[in-house]
């Protein structure tokens, strides 16, 4: 094949590409009798190795998951189990093919197969229950990418190499219950303005240079296109780091509101607030007593 490329180059040849070259030579590994061969071997091998644990599995799985999940709501999955779970099992379709039959399996249109019953974070066991259930399926990319997932865990399995999640998941040993996760939503409150050296102003400023970052990288375009959405002009960087200094320097007690510094800074401010008063989103009019102590405080 490298012969072929160095010829064609020579002769000034470029679509015959490495990548078209390598592609070509794995679709012909993968379509030869001695690898189709080895697969099978590979294949029969793991599963006397694996049935028995497997079928365990499945077994194991049909006890936990009920029959009839598939018309039952989160809420009455409540009733049996506790909220990670529940929830774990509605959500993911996947747990209800082990109690369907094959026939029923094969009728499922390929993009639920891939969006609908994807199992993506199962542990082990579900994985293996899951392979039980599903053996004999045919269903192209899905089943592919089931068999080289499970033959991947068990191996690591044998090399003691399985995180805590992927031996279990943790859903199976948790003890929460919806009044527990509402109750941990509520205790969550937002940062306070009144904390010691913090003024609400700073904050409020803050959380706009936040927004502006999560605008700026969320475009997909490039670095100056970012960077451009960051400030909209020239003036509006210098007002926003003025503010940034007038603010450091109201909360600076060492600062005195007659400083040269500080009384240069306000009047530039001015400048910009004057020229945009006609601007009914603009307003940088200043006040200090909105910035005393009890508001620093």
């Amino acid at each position: 094949i490298y012969a072929k490329i160095e010829e064609n180059e020579k002769k000034g040849y470029r679509k015959f590409t490495v990548e078209r070259a390598m592609d070509k030579a794995h679709n012909a590994i993968q379509t030869h009798q001695k690898f189709k061969k080895k697969e099978r071997d590979r294949w029969a091998s793991w599963k006397r190795k694996n049935d028995s644990k497997n079928k365990a599995a499945l077994e194991r799985m049909r006890r936990i998951v009920p029959e009839n999940i598939k018309y039952l709501t989160e809420e009455q999955l409540r009733k049996d189990f506790n909220f990670d779970l529940a929830r774990r099992l509605y959500r993911q379709a996947a747990f209800r093919m082990y109690h369907m039959e094959l026939e029923e399996m094969q009728k499922i249109h390929p993009s639920d197969m891939k969006h609908r019953y994807y199992f993506n974070g199962f542990d082990l066991t579900e994985l293996r229950a899951l392979y039980a259930a599903t053996e004999g399926l045919q269903k192209g990319e899905w089943t592919k990418t089931l068999k080289e997932k499970i033959f991947s865990m068990t191996k690591r399995e044998e090399e003691g190499d399985l995180t805590p999640r992927e031996k279990e998941n943790p859903a199976y040993k948790s003890t929460r219950t919806k009044e527990d996760v509402e109750n941990s939503r509520s205790s969550v409150s937002r940062r306070s303005c009144n904390r010691m050296g913090i003024s609400k102003n700073e904050i409020e400023m803050e959380q706009v240079w936040k927004a502006r970052e999560r605008r700026a990288s969320s475009n997909t375009g490039s670095l100056e296109r970012k960077n451009s959405l960051t400030y909209q002009n020239d003036d509006e960087r210098e007002i926003a780091e003025l503010t940034v200094k007038a603010l450091q320097m109201i909360d600076d007690t060492s600062v005195d509101e007659n400083d040269p510094e500080f009384v240069e800074t306000m009047r530039r401010l001015s400048v910009f607030s004057s020229t945009d008063s006609n601007d009914p989103d603009f307003d940088m009019d200043f006040d200090l007593s909105d910035f005393n102590d009890d508001d620093s405080v």
